[in-house]
């Protein structure tokens, strides 16, 4: 079994938008996920990292 690490940044107001402008990123074909043609799984892992806009 191999492991492949990417990271990827995205803007987002929550957490569930991040995940699925990933998701979107990966349908999509903009994210090219390594695959052998069997069973391949993938897991997604969040970094956030908060900015506060001055008003």
């Amino acid at each position: 079994m191999e492991t492949y690490r990417r990271y990827v940044e995205v803007e987002a107001q929550d957490v569930d938008a991040a995940y699925q402008d990933i998701d979107d990123k990966i349908a999509e074909g903009e994210i090219d996920l390594p695959c052998d043609g069997e069973d391949y799984k993938y897991d997604r892992e969040l970094f956030v990292l908060e900015v506060k806009e001055n008003e």
